[in-house]
């Protein structure tokens, strides 16, 4: 299961909301969604002469709270207002991280939010950036005062076996790859094969 948390700036905190759930938003210390994610999408306004600046900023917040090392996509917006000759992804983004002082390079991809252009092929290069979400058996031991957690994995999981033990239970579960990530701190081990993947995109 894929999923896409967005994170804007809101004066001075953040908010996050998930476009496939309207009314689902979170304002003030999001940024730690960030960390944890497994593909950051860094859209940037194209047009803008500042471009260099914010693309900077990003780096510097990504780099505070421990995602430098996240994979990116550069999602040039706006393309709808450049010229054709200025329309090459990657003569843009080599210029952007230049000029933001950033040496490794990041796949680009020019989109227009306005007509559409371009979302395709940024679809394609997250499927060639990020990995199918693999399953693995894990064990988890969850509180019984985390219904909600137990409950996900029901949801999100295939679950193996399940045994109580006073006020925790242990499951065994087949997990996406973003489940385990979500909820690493109940995770006790890990086999070393996956298994098939069961999950759609």
């Amino acid at each position: 299961m894929r999923y896409a948390i967005v994170i804007e700036n809101a004066g001075p905190n953040f908010s996050a909301y998930v476009p496939d759930l309207p009314g689902c938003v979170a304002t003030g210390a999001t940024l730690e969604e960030v960390a944890e994610a497994a593909l950051i999408l860094h859209v940037i306004d194209v047009s803008s002469i500042d471009a260099h600046v914010h693309v900077k900023e990003v780096f510097r917040i990504l780099e505070e709270i421990g995602a430098s090392a996240t994979p990116q996509i550069l999602v040039l917006n706006k393309s709808d207002r450049l010229g054709t000759a200025e329309a090459d992804a990657r003569v843009l983004a080599a210029r952007l991280l230049s000029d933001a002082g950033h040496e490794t390079p990041v796949p680009a991809v020019l989109v227009s939010g306005l007509t559409g252009a371009g979302v395709a092929d940024l679809f394609a290069q997250i499927d060639r950036v990020l990995a199918f979400d693999t399953v693995e058996t894990v064990t988890f031991l969850v509180p019984l005062s985390e219904a909600g957690v137990i409950s996900t994995l029901h949801e999100h999981g295939k679950v193996l076996q399940k045994d109580y033990d006073g006020d925790s239970c242990r499951m065994v579960v087949e997990a996406p790859e973003s489940l385990r990530r979500r909820l690493k701190r109940f995770r006790l081990e890990m086999s070393p094969e996956p298994v098939e993947n069961s999950v759609q995109k």
